[in-house]
């Protein structure tokens, strides 16, 4: 009996435990069950108030979160950690910033004295898409006015059908819906002391204009070279940044203004005024025009720890043995409309016009207006190409390695034309070589999601699978 009593004890508790591991997983099925069922019902404030519960619902939420994200964006092209940061994230891109922007002009001589004056409210202006569409609906109204008023006349004094009041009040009518009809038109022009009036400028995203006057009163800052920086807000109450200082110089022109693009929207064949800032420095006053896209004030502003002027990239290209450092990089964003996928580009290098012997037209360019082409001679035939990318915190000196990707290209004989070469890489990442018919590297693109940036960077998981 002594013998027997341990192992009847011990299958007792072996029981209970067993037991016990049976009602808790019932119960989990029963909620996992339940929840099943009311998730596709929550709203989305809802879900992220149940996903936040505990880790075990937050792990079930994740089925329900890849379902909304799919329906609404569509597939992701990388192994996700968490499709509920890919829902608030995308969410948010989806915002129209642009009209809620208010600003800070600073000011510094070469002593070190400061001042600032604000821009309280900016502009809101709508893409070109937009405009184009608007101007066009209120030309055919415009248009139809005019037939109907001239119609009016016609029959009032030839067939005598309609009174004279009764033409007048018509004529009233339709003379009030053209006269609110040219003040729509005239609001739609692109209206500016520095910007060009017309043709309006290419505009591919919802836009801020920010103006500025400033009369330099003080001694100290009139006719001297001046140090400004933008400092911008969607709230009143937060300013960050919108580009690192710039030096203006005096100008003693009444007329004539200098243009600094603060960012680039890289791999675009057209010349553009998007994120780009035109000023008028004069000995006694200060007149600045600002056009910031709407993308790239969510990008700024993005819901995380990311800071876009916090970080600088460094690149280096490496073919069949020999080490290219490459110049300092174009930045440029892109977001996808139909996905609100954003996508963060670094060029290197120009792609020259290309123009017709005959004609002499402009085919398009690729590259900041700054920037110079590669000149790196390569070999026609089969060559190894190394590129990476290392981003560098300027402000923790930390270091993280973006990309280095290594692939052979084979390059043609001598020709006319261009030659292209891509490189598709993890987590929705490519890579762009561009050669001239000479087999000289030009220009090198580089893109990659936001998402995966952020995870590479160490400021969000996004991808699984990495350290």
């Amino acid at each position: 009996m002594e013998a027997v009593l341990p192992s009847s004890c011990t299958f007792t508790s072996d029981s209970r435990v067993n037991a016990n591991e049976k009602e808790s997983l019932m119960v989990e099925n029963y909620r996992e069950n339940t929840l099943g069922y009311v998730l596709p019902f929550l709203s989305i404030q809802d879900l992220f108030c149940v996903t936040q519960l505990n880790k075990e619902i937050e792990r079930f939420c994740e089925l329900e979160w890849k379902e909304r994200v799919f329906k609404r964006f569509g597939a992701i092209r990388y192994n996700v950690v968490s499709y509920r940061r890919i829902y608030a994230l995308r969410t948010y891109f989806q915002q129209q910033v642009a009209s809620n922007v208010s600003a800070r002009v600073y000011l510094m001589n070469a002593s070190g004295d400061t001042t600032y004056f604000r821009i309280d409210t900016g502009k809101h202006l709508m893409c070109s898409r937009e405009r184009a569409c608007v101007y066009n609906r209120c030309e055919r109204m415009f248009d139809l006015s005019l037939r109907i008023n001239r119609s009016i006349q016609e029959i009032s004094a030839l067939i005598g059908m309609v009174s004279l009041e009764e033409a007048r009040d018509l004529l009233n009518e339709h003379m009030n819906l053209m006269a609110s009809v040219a003040a729509l038109r005239g609001s739609l022009l692109f209206e500016s002391e520095l910007f060009q009036v017309f043709p309006a400028p290419v505009l591919l995203d919802s836009n801020v204009l920010l103006r500025g006057n400033y009369s330099l009163d003080k001694p100290e800052f009139q006719g001297v070279p001046l140090m400004v920086q933008l400092w911008i807000s969607l709230d009143s109450i937060v300013y960050r940044p919108l580009a690192a200082p710039i030096m203006l110089e005096c100008n003693n022109q009444l007329t004539g203004h200098k243009v600094q693009r603060f960012h680039e929207l890289a791999g675009m064949t057209i010349d553009i005024d998007d994120n780009s800032m035109r000023y008028n420095l004069q000995p006694e006053h200060l007149c600045i025009n600002v056009l910031a896209s709407n993308t790239y004030l969510l990008y700024l502003f993005n819901p995380t720890q990311f800071r876009p002027l916090d970080w600088s990239y460094e690149a280096g290209l490496r073919i069949a043995g020999n080490t290219h450092l490459l110049p300092h990089q174009k930045e440029g964003v892109f977001l996808n409309i139909t996905s609100n996928a954003l996508r963060v580009f670094l060029s290197y290098g120009k792609l020259l016009d290309d123009t017709g012997d005959d004609t002499g037209l402009r085919v398009g360019s690729r590259g900041g207006k700054a920037c110079a082409p590669l000149a790196i001679q390569c070999n026609e035939g089969d060559s190894t190409f190394t590129f990476s990318i290392i981003a560098c915190n300027r402000l923790t000196q930390q270091k993280r390695l973006v990309v280095s990707q290594a692939m052979r290209l084979t390059l043609p004989k001598q020709n006319t034309g261009k030659t292209e070469r891509h490189a598709h890489l993890a987590n929705d990442a490519v890579i762009c070589y561009t050669f001239d018919g000479e087999n000289v590297l030009q220009y090198i693109e580089f893109a990659i999601g936001f998402e995966a940036l952020l995870d590479v960077l160490g400021i969000a998981k996004f991808v699984q699978g990495r350290q």
